[in-house]
C-alpha cells in the first residue's frame, strides 16, 4: 500500500498480490507469475490527521497502513 499527496488530495494505491496467477516456470524452475492487479483512488482522512500525514510524506518517513473493511 502506498499513500501519496498530490494536487491537494491524498491518494491510496494498493497492489493485490494474492490475485496473481502462475503462468509457467523459468529456466531455474521457479514459478512465473502474472502481474498483480493494482487499485488506486482518493483517500479520505479526518481533518485532525491531514497535516501530520502531509508532514510524514514530505519527510519520507516510514508509515504503516491498516485497511479495515
Amino acid at each position: 500500500m502506498k499513500v501519496s499527496f498530490r494536487d491537494g488530495e491524498f491518494r491510496l494505491a494498493v497492489t493485490i498480490s494474492h490475485l496473481s496467477e502462475q503462468v509457467g516456470k523459468d529456466k531455474l524452475d521457479r514459478p512465473k507469475m502474472t502481474r498483480a492487479p493494482r487499485v488506486e483512488g482518493k483517500l479520505w482522512l479526518p481533518e485532525k490527521h491531514r497535516d501530520l500525514v502531509r508532514i510524514w510524506l514530505a519527510m519520507k518517513l516510514p508509515y504503516t497502513v491498516e485497511l479495515i473493511r
